[in-house]
């Protein structure tokens, strides 16, 4: 685990170094692709750290300290490690589904003024999860998980506080396999039509792969 960990995260520091070099890669739309490729790098530093406390912790298989009592083991660790974990993973979701959207503005409704997102996308995705692990962490404590090296949020059998941690992730998934799903009818369609000229769909196919990467 900890060497494809490690592999994984790598890879993903390369990308985001390379995507960083590329002239004009940070400036408004690609940037929202920047900011994908941080969260999945952070994630996987994330990872990294708790499969080496694993290793590190052979008796027990905890991140975070001993199974026998929550009580003893180190909860600063723990919280930080579950808390990124959360924050990280949230965000991430937020900007892959920012990146959808935008894309859906541009093919669909042909617009070409998205910048004035550019705020509103920054506010929504770090600021909403944020404010969901705050909200998340005054009502759950943040613990290991049984039998694993994993710090989470753990409520407590019979409080009932475990759907609203998934709910929202679930919703934007939704939400974006959605707008995908239309952008992707409405770009078939126009194809479909433009074949009636010579060369039209290639063209609009070439419009298709500008529009992704700048």
């Amino acid at each position: 685990m900890n060497v494809i960990n490690t592999i994984s995260a790598i890879s993903s520091l390369i990308c985001l170094v390379h995507w960083s070099t590329i002239s004009d890669r940070l400036k408004f739309p690609t940037v929202i692709i920047y900011h994908v490729l941080v969260c999945i790098f952070l994630l996987h530093i994330v990872l990294m750290s708790a499969s080496f406390r694993q290793s590190e912790d052979s008796e027990n298989g905890c991140m975070c300290g001993s199974n026998n009592a929550l009580t003893t083991f180190d909860k600063a660790p723990c919280v930080v490690q579950g808390v990124l974990f959360m924050y990280l993973l949230k965000a991430f979701i937020m900007w892959w589904l920012f990146v959808i959207y935008n894309l859906y503005l541009v093919l669909v409704f042909d617009d070409r003024l998205t910048k004035r997102f550019q705020k509103f996308y920054l506010l929504l995705g770090y600021g909403f999860p944020a404010i969901f692990v705050i909200f998340a962490a005054s009502l759950i404590d943040i613990k290991p998980s049984s039998n694993t090296f994993w710090c989470f949020f753990i409520p407590e059998q019979t409080s009932g506080n475990s759907a609203f941690l998934f709910i929202d992730s679930f919703i934007f998934i939704v939400i974006g396999v959605i707008i995908a799903i239309r952008t992707l009818i409405f770009v078939t369609n126009v194809q479909r039509r433009l074949k009636l000229r010579t060369g039209k769909s290639q063209l609009f196919s070439l419009r298709v792969l500008v529009v992704m990467i700048h």
